[in-house]
């Protein structure tokens, strides 16, 4: 690093400068911790700005591999994108066509990494949304092929603008950018090589189209990038506006091709019908990928390509559609044992439940599911999912998702993806939703075998009373309780709703209630804190910033991780798990069984990577009487046992957690 941010261009060598790059981007991809002192170190980075517009394609390389293994750090990533349209005008010209593939690829990497999460994909967007796809698409079609291979090199570059393609996967401006930019017309590129649609005059009839599209696929071209061509297409229809016109883009034809090949792929998938063996993974993977796309295109909000992929199912389906439908039902009915249940298992109870949904969006095979128990398949399968906690990303079944650069990421809050962590309770929601609206489910109460014993207006009825405002002040959006925090002496308060200069958050009575048992039975219990329109929460604001975050959102903020947390001092830590510590003791007593096992397992984690921090955190645990802490720190310390007694650090310590940890460092001498 010293050599980099001392270099002098003119005294020292170039290929000094490369070389040292070379090497600290190595140090960077393999040990994250390091990450943060490069990102963090101004010279350096004023350095690689002055290097990174020299004319030599090596030095850009050179430049990009290591702004790229910066952005590995989630607040590297942050830091290189506060340099604006300066950074990203380079990058992008980089991606390129007029420079050489080497520099493309790390123009492409780079990219990637920036990226990563939608935040940083709409900050890119806002600052050069055109060329930033402009270059996508020219890397997705810029390549030739000989005797239906691509060189090696081509296929890099392709795979690289393939990945980065799947921003999106997120909504903005770059969607409307990538159907001007003609990305229906690399799709069909990538999927149909020798595909012509310009000597085509006029739309092609159905039998011609399943003609193309079957022998095209035939082909087996590109096998290995389906699974990008199947998701971006997907994403591309669910993102799509209403009132999207193929007609006005002049892309109709192309989208009915793009549209009956990932129908045929869906409906192969389905007429297999079998168990996962290891020689087919490969090939149920690419139909995972293809019955995904054809699920997002029937739910688009775009009426055209909804239609259209609706159309083409039902007509493709219907020579078979009972029997697969039979089948398919069938082996929805097949439970996995828990002792089996392995990405195989999943993966194809997975392409099982889409295709039910996919089944359950045309109107024509509605009623034939209902009359097969379909609704009570869909119903034991949820059950099953709940009861087993069954989690399930699609992460874990889309393997072309990954790449070298996602396994050494650090720092980053990324979202889940579209479906969450459970894609198996979410495709199963969904088909019990559309079939329960479909009209062709009958009597509600016959549907939930008599265990339902109120209507679905009653239940509506339920519902209002719960989101009204039951203790008599007004509903809807306004504040109608403050919860207030411990008085702190550093912090200047100004409230913007109301004059009180304590620490405080105006709240709604409605989500306090029902989000938490010990509240609710205070707001109804008739004393003095029901009708007040202030409760006091025993902890920091710090604290309670996190709780009222979990009460709204049903998430609790976690603390920095990665080389923020390593690089942070010991009193920067401690201060952190504080509110942590605190909200542990507080659920005990609130009865958030969520929201104590949140924090206890924030705190185990923490100290875990910093066990010097145990001596803290077992004092204020004790003194907190969160025991269970109490004893996990004490085992933490259990091998340090005598040095701690010799240098005096426990004497600050009641006697009772002392022989905790004396009791914790004899177990641990006597297993050896």
């Amino acid at each position: 690093m010293r050599g980099i941010r001392e270099f002098s261009d003119g005294v020292m060598p170039i290929e000094c400068f490369k070389g040292m790059a070379s090497l600290l981007s190595t140090i960077l991809h393999r040990w994250p911790p390091s990450r943060y002192t490069v990102w963090n170190d101004a010279k350096l980075l004023e350095v690689l700005e002055v290097m990174r517009v020299k004319p030599d394609f090596s030095v850009k390389v050179a430049v990009m591999k290591l702004y790229t293994t910066i952005a590995l750090c989630g607040n590297g990533a942050k830091k290189l994108l506060e340099k604006g349209e300066s950074l990203l005008h380079i990058m992008v010209l980089c991606m390129g066509r007029s420079h050489p593939i080497s520099v493309r690829i790390e123009g492409f990497r780079l990219a990637q990494c920036l990226a990563k999460n939608e935040e940083g994909c709409l900050k890119m967007m806002s600052l050069c949304c055109d060329p930033f796809v402009k270059a996508i698409i020219d890397g997705m079609s810029g390549w030739t092929s000989h005797s239906g291979k691509i060189a090696n090199d081509q296929m890099s570059l392709l795979l690289e603008a393939c990945h980065l393609a799947l921003i999106s996967r997120w909504a903005g401006e770059h969607h409307d950018c990538l159907w001007e930019h003609g990305i229906d017309r690399v799709l069909l590129k990538l999927l149909l090589h020798d595909f012509q649609d310009e000597p085509l005059q006029q739309l092609l009839s159905l039998e011609e189209q399943l003609s193309i599209a079957r022998e095209g696929l035939k082909a087996n071209f590109l096998l290995g990038l389906r699974p990008y061509v199947w998701d971006l297409l997907g994403w591309l229809a669910i993102h799509c506006r209403e009132d999207f016109n193929p007609n006005i883009q002049g892309c109709e034809l192309r989208i009915g091709i793009l549209i009956t090949c990932a129908c045929i792929s869906f409906v192969d998938s389905i007429r297999k019908g079998h168990q996962i063996c290891q020689n087919d993974v490969a090939d149920t993977l690419r139909s995972e990928a293809a019955s995904r796309a054809v699920m997002m295109m029937i739910y688009s909000p775009c009426k055209y390509i909804a239609t259209k992929a609706s159309d083409m199912l039902y007509e493709i389906l219907r020579p078979t559609s009972k029997e697969h439908l039979k089948r398919l039902m069938h082996m929805l009915k097949i439970r996995p044992s828990m002792d089996n249940v392995g990405m195989p298992n999943m993966l194809q109870t997975s392409i099982n439940l889409v295709a039910l949904v996919c089944y359950s969006g045309i109107p024509q095979y509605q009623s034939h599911i209902v009359e097969n128990g379909g609704i009570h398949a869909l119903m034991d399968l949820i059950w099953w999912c709940l009861r087993n906690d069954i989690h399930i990303g699609r992460l874990s079944l889309a393997p072309h998702l990954h790449n070298t650069l996602s396994e050494r990421t650090c720092c980053w809050i990324c979202k889940e993806d579209w479906e969450g962590n459970n894609i198996l309770l979410l495709y199963g929601l969904w088909g019990l939703a559309e079939l329960m609206h479909s009209g062709s489910s009958g009597n509600t109460v016959e549907i939930f075998g008599g265990q339902v014993d109120y209507t679905e207006a009653q239940f509506v009825s339920t519902l209002q009373g719960i989101c009204s405002d039951n203790s008599g002040t007004s509903p809807g959006i306004k504040w109608d309780v403050m919860l207030e925090a411990k008085a702190n002496e550093s912090i200047s308060w100004t409230c913007t709703i109301c004059s009180k200069s304590v620490p405080h958050m105006h709240c709604h009575k409605v989500v306090l209630w029902s989000r938490c048992d010990y509240l609710r039975a205070l707001l109804q219990s008739g004393m003095r804190e029901s009708n007040s329109q202030t409760i006091k929460v025993p902890v920091s604001w710090e604290a309670m910033i996190r709780l009222v975050n979990w009460l709204y959102t049903d998430e609790l903020p976690r603390p920095p991780s990665g080389c923020l947390w390593i690089n942070m001092k010991s009193e920067e830590r401690l201060a952190v798990l504080q509110p942590y510590l605190e909200l542990c003791r507080l659920a005990e007593f609130w009865f958030l069984e969520e929201v104590q096992d949140i924090s206890y397992r924030v705190i185990v984690s923490c100290v875990d990577s910093a066990r010097h921090l145990s001596i803290k955190i077992i004092k204020i645990a004790a003194d907190f009487c969160i025991w269970k802490l109490v004893e996990v720190a004490a085992n933490f310390l259990a091998p340090s046992y005598r040095q701690l007694c010799q240098s005096g650090e426990l004497e600050a310590l009641d006697e009772e957690v002392i022989d905790m940890i004396r009791t914790a460092s004899v177990r641990l001498s006597q297993e050896g």
